[in-house]
C-alpha cells in the first residue's frame, strides 16, 4: 500500500495524481473536529463529513474521480482517501488543518 502526505507532492505527481492547494474557505466549510470530502472535480458534488478511524466505502461502486479532502480535526488525527475499498490501493492522507484535491478514483475514506 502506498501512503502519501501533503509533503510528498513530487511522489504523488509521479504516479499521475494531481494535488492542488485549496482556498482557506474550504476548511471553514468543514466543522471543527471533522474531516470532510467534497466530491467531483469542481467540488460541486455531495459534501461528506466523517470523524472516525474506520475505512468507509463511498456510496458509489465505481468510485468518484476528483475529490477535495479537508481535515479540520485536532492534532495528530489525519484524514485519508484510498483508490480501493477498505483503504486498499493507493492511499493519500492530509494532516490536521490541511486541504488537498486528488484526481484519482476514490472508493474509500477515513478520518
Amino acid at each position: 500500500m502506498k501512503i502519501f502526505s501533503l509533503a510528498a507532492l513530487v511522489a504523488v505527481t509521479t504516479v499521475g495524481t494531481v494535488l492542488t492547494a485549496e482556498p482557506a474557505t474550504a476548511a471553514q466549510e468543514c466543522p471543527a473536529g471533522w474531516a470532510c470530502l467534497k466530491l467531483g472535480t469542481s467540488g460541486s458534488g455531495p459534501f461528506l463529513m466523517f470523524n472516525d478511524e474506520n475505512w468507509r466505502a463511498l456510496d458509489n461502486s465505481a468510485g468518484t474521480a476528483g475529490v477535495t479532502l479537508i481535515n479540520n480535526q485536532g492534532a495528530g488525527d489525519d484524514a485519508c482517501v484510498a483508490t480501493g475499498l477498505a483503504g486498499t490501493g493507493q492511499v493519500f492522507c492530509v494532516q490536521p488543518r490541511q486541504v488537498a484535491t486528488v484526481e484519482f478514483i476514490v472508493r474509500s475514506v477515513r478520518g
